[in-house]
């Protein structure tokens, strides 16, 4: 495992600073995952049944679903997706504490919304949670080099939060 938290793909070195950044191993690892679970989602039963419980559950079940094994199934690959992501974070930080993480659900469920995912609705697509996360953290990471405390840049991320709720109800009722 350390010796897998230690590999890199890429290391360039800033000649002014001497600063080396690395894109690690753990980087073909995500998108591996990512291109199994587009595949998934985009050709199979089972994507489009996830897309069909996201919208309404008794129109999936009406449909013919079977809703309950779908879903069991499915909080079954997050607990392995979240396996796999908690091991890749021991690989990278050579540390594991169990309290590390504790706080980023609100990042998760700001990136969701900033990807364009409609709670309840069954709409929204992976690259744009992708694209969700990547804005994210080049805001946070922004807010950090700007020198603002972490307590408000939670605050940001819980405006995000809010405004991209409203957005989504508001969404709603047009149609």
């Amino acid at each position: 495992m350390e010796r897998f938290g230690k590999a890199t793909l890429i290391t360039t070195t800033n000649a002014a600073t001497g600063f080396q950044p690395k894109l690690p191993m753990a980087f073909l690892l995500v998108v591996a995952l990512y291109i199994i679970v587009y595949l998934v989602i985009k050709y199979t039963l089972a994507g489009r049944g996830i897309y069909a419980i996201g919208g309404s559950v008794s129109a999936a079940n009406n449909a013919g679903l079977n809703v309950n094994r779908l879903i069991l199934g499915l909080f079954a690959v997050i607990g392995m997706l979240a396996g796999i992501g908690g091991t890749i974070s021991t690989c990278t930080n050579y540390t594991y504490n169990s309290v590390d993480m504790i706080g980023m659900e609100l990042d998760i469920i700001a990136a969701v919304l900033l990807g364009g995912v409609k709670p309840g609705k069954g709409i929204g697509g992976l690259r744009n949670v992708i694209l969700g996360v990547m804005l994210l953290k080049m805001v946070q990471n922004n807010l950090l080099l700007l020198g603002i405390p972490l307590y408000w840049q939670m605050a940001f991320t819980g405006i995000v939060i809010i405004l991209g709720m409203i957005i989504s109800m508001r969404s709603a009722k047009d149609k």
